[in-house]
């Protein structure tokens, strides 16, 4: 005969479970309705239309990692849009960080923030923090005994209220008076017993996370041990490629140059006939560059041996632009263009095409009139062919960002229109990638690192903007590689 439990055992069990639902209780209905709100003022009802069929917005959320039922629910159907009445909690998370602007904390959205930081990003992830401490009881009896209770229900309530201070003082008070002892002293319901499916849910959508992570975890292990050996296939098939091109490259570079010393002469079609030979050369390296990397991606895509080791990966081209710039000298009278080719200097990590440089010179001045080429082939020498990408104290802080945040390994630099040859080891590293240059942090990061003083000083201007390109269709072709080798 089975022995009946004890009744302190019963009560006992009973008090953790109630301890439970309280917090479920407190932290979806609570925690749901006050996002919401806050949601409401940073995008109106009765503008959310119009933000959610917004291109920028669109772009936004399709690099999000978000469900496909919760994209349903932004977007029910064609033309038609969601009401934030129909947000989970989850959802409204995601739109407050990626479509209202609100930065994370610097601890970051996965982490505990520091008990001094009451910024409403930390809040979130404060909120975020202590609902995955409260559903790891899921998987367990669903019962919190109830020292944590006091502890969590504090912890909870506080990062609530403040978060009810976003919304006004009299939302605050109200929620620091009278909210937050309702939900603890109210009896629980049959309507509680929803908050725990919620929770389960979250945690069984987290637990797939947690395994696409394990598996990025291990990608990057494999990528590790083979990454010197990436760079020697990089290094070894640009050096094949590189060998009989050269003197076509020298021959072609030395027959523009001849042209263009009969421009003063002869302007009209000899002119155009030497642009359309810079542009002929420029498209056979950029050409050679993309062969290297189909052979290198062909060899990702089949899992590649690396010293015993399997290496899953995918290149990704980023391409770096420079727009327009102001003359420094708007009064000086250009006379003749030069073009002079440049013997192609190797790095210990990142190779560079032979390439060439164009100066133009202003009567009785050396001054050099900057270009957008002058200026790409400047930081490309500057910032990634003359380092070390080996040795972290030479990095300069947009490769430190794509080594050590993104985990994306640079191969190669080609100069002109400055493009980089980027590893990306799986799929969570590729769709963190788009998503960071789909939100213009990519370019925040290119403006920030690359466009410095010394960039400046070199060609004397106070005004320059880069850009970075990533093709989508690129992008596409990488998710999709990486979604059939999981067998996705």
């Amino acid at each position: 005969m089975d022995k009946s439990p004890e009744p302190d055992e019963v009560l006992r069990s009973s008090k953790g479970r109630n301890n439970f639902q309280s917090l479920a209780r407190l932290l979806i209905s609570g925690g749901t309705a006050l996002l919401r709100e806050v949601f409401d003022i940073k995008c109106p009802p009765s503008n959310l239309p119009t933000t959610l069929q917004n291109p920028a917005t669109k772009k936004l959320l399709k690099a999000a990692p978000l469900s496909k039922s919760q994209r349903d629910c932004l977007y029910p159907s064609p033309g038609m849009y969601g009401k934030s009445t129909d947000f989970e909690m989850t959802l409204l998370f995601r739109l407050l960080r990626t479509i209202c602007g609100f930065a994370p904390p610097a601890t970051g959205w996965d982490c505990l923030p520091s008990s001094t930081d009451h910024s409403f990003g930390a809040d979130l992830a404060r909120i975020k923090y202590y609902r995955n401490s409260i559903y790891g009881h899921v998987n367990e009896n669903m019962e919190i005994a109830d020292d944590e209770f006091s502890s969590l229900w504090r912890e909870i309530s506080e990062a609530l209220v403040r978060i009810a201070g976003q919304i006004s003082p009299a939302k605050a008070r109200e929620w620091k008076n009278n909210a937050i002892d309702t939900f603890l002293k109210d009896p629980l319901t049959e309507e509680d017993k929803r908050h725990e499916q919620e929770l389960q849910w979250w945690y069984q959508n987290d637990r797939e996370v947690k395994k696409d992570l394990e598996k990025a975890e291990s990608s990057m292990k494999h990528l590790e041990k083979g990454a010197q050996y990436l760079r020697q296939v990089v290094r070894e098939e640009a050096k094949d490629i590189k060998d009989e091109p050269g003197a076509k490259e020298e021959s072609i570079a030395e027959e523009v140059q001849r042209l263009t010393h009969d421009i003063k002469d002869k302007l009209g079609g000899k002119e155009e006939s030497t642009a359309q030979e810079v542009q002929r050369l420029r498209q056979e390296f950029r050409d050679e560059d993309q062969d290297i990397k189909d052979r290198l991606n062909a060899a990702g895509q089949t899992n590649s041996s690396a010293g015993g080791q399997l290496v899953d990966f995918f290149l990704i081209r980023m391409q770096i632009d420079c727009g327009s710039i102001p003359d420094p000298h708007p009064q000086m009278v250009v006379t003749e263009v030069k073009c002079k080719a440049v013997d192609p200097v190797s790095s210990a990590s990142l190779p560079l095409a032979g390439r060439r440089e164009e100066e133009k010179a202003g009567v009785g001045s050396d001054d050099v009139v900057p270009n957008a080429q002058s200026v790409m082939n400047f930081i490309a020498r500057k910032y990634f062919q003359t380092i070390d990408t080996a040795k972290p104290e030479e990095l300069n802080g947009f490769l430190q960002y794509l080594s050590d945040v993104r985990k994306v390994l640079v191969l190669d630099a080609q100069p002109g229109s400055l493009i980089l040859t980027t590893l990306c080891s799986s799929l969570e590293i590729l769709d963190a990638l788009w998503y960071d240059y789909c939100a213009g942090h990519l370019n925040n990061m290119v403006q920030k690192h690359l466009l410095t003083k010394d960039v400046l000083k070199k060609f004397d201007s106070t005004e320059m903007k880069l850009t970075i390109t990533i093709e989508r269709e690129e992008y596409i072709k990488a998710r999709k590689v990486f979604l059939q080798g999981s067998g996705e």
